[in-house]
Parts: structure tokens; C-alpha cells; sequence
């Protein structure tokens, strides 16, 4: 009997784990997007430098999703397309951000 709780327990222990590296890996997603909202802003206000380090951060966060996702526990294949997608959105936004930088950039210096 004690050993079957301690089994459940387990199991619990296990599977709240997990949830809360699918809710920790859906936070990235959600900082990194607010990582390239300052930047823009950064960018507007012309500290461009801050800019430039904000959408590095967003990227090392990019980075560091795709390395967790691909770990992530098969019971939450349900849950990885939308997670991957939002990687995707997150990855086309960094490519933008950069391409918009680089504008701001070259007109300041000609």
C-alpha cells in the first residue's frame, strides 16, 4: 500500500513537473516578444545600442525555447504545435526586428 502512493506521488511529482516546464517554456515565449516590444521602443527613442542588445536577448531566448521544446515529454504532443508555432511567430518577429533596426541604422549613418 505504501509503496503504491509512493508510486502515485511520484507520478504526480512527474507530471506537475512537466506542466510547469510547458508553463515555463510558454513565459519565454512571452518575454522574448516583450524583449522586442522594448526594443522597438528603444529603437524609436534612438538608443539604438539598447535596441540591438534587447533583440539579442530575444534571440538567446529563441534559442534556449527550441532546445527545451525538443525535450519536452511526449504527453504534451498535443500541446508542441502550438508551442512551435509560437517559437515560429517569435523567430519571423526577431528576423523583423533586425530588419528594421538595420533601416534605422543606415539612414543615421550616411
Amino acid at each position: 500500500m505504501a509503496e503504491s502512493r509512493a508510486t502515485d506521488q511520484r507520478g504526480e511529482l512527474i507530471e506537475r513537473s512537466e506542466h510547469l516546464c510547458i508553463d515555463l517554456l510558454r513565459t519565454d515565449i512571452d518575454l522574448a516578444f516583450t524583449f522586442l516590444r522594448l526594443a522597438k521602443t528603444e529603437s524609436e527613442l534612438g538608443a539604438i545600442p539598447h535596441a540591438s542588445g534587447l533583440i539579442q536577448k530575444a534571440l538567446r531566448a529563441h534559442e534556449s525555447i527550441l532546445r527545451h521544446l525538443d525535450r519536452a515529454p511526449f504527453r504534451f504532443s498535443d500541446e508542441k504545435p502550438a508551442l512551435q508555432q509560437s517559437a515560429q511567430e517569435l523567430f519571423q518577429a526577431i528576423t523583423e526586428a533586425k530588419r528594421q533596426l538595420s533601416a534605422v541604422r543606415e539612414p543615421a549613418e550616411s
